[in-house]
């Protein structure tokens, strides 16, 4: 999709199957320049909603996944799993809050998961 902006020409291209917007600045004063944003395309993926949108859901879904291993996804887990929602959180690596110091990172995960979040 081409489309104008103060900058000049953008283009915005996605590439399916795990899929990364592209979008290429050109402008007569600067170099081109290329920022993407990786997104997956998966089936549901339309019901799929950021951490700013959660708050303005019609109905408080019973069942959810919470994608992320950082403190948002973290505290949006134990948020609505404390509200009665089933909950699994997704996250690559070993353990989520990459970062954190290891022994708090493995009681958060030993609480959460006490509490019936799915890790």
């Amino acid at each position: 999709m081409l489309k104008s902006s103060r900058a000049g020409v953008v283009l915005s291209m996605p590439i399916r199957l795990m899929s990364m917007a592209i979008t290429i600045v050109l402008s007569e004063s600067l170099l081109p320049s290329v920022v993407g944003r990786l997104f997956l395309i998966f089936s549901g993926s339309e019901y799929a909603v950021r951490s700013n949108e959660v708050f303005d859901l019609d109905q408080f879904p019973k069942r959810l996944a919470v994608v992320g291993g950082g403190y948002i996804a973290f505290e949006f887990a134990g948020i609505f799993n404390g509200l009665g929602a089933e909950v699994t959180q997704l996250y690559r690596g070993e353990l989520f809050l990459r970062g954190f110091d290891n022994e708090v990172r493995d009681v958060a995960a030993t609480e959460i998961a006490e509490k019936g979040v799915d890790l």
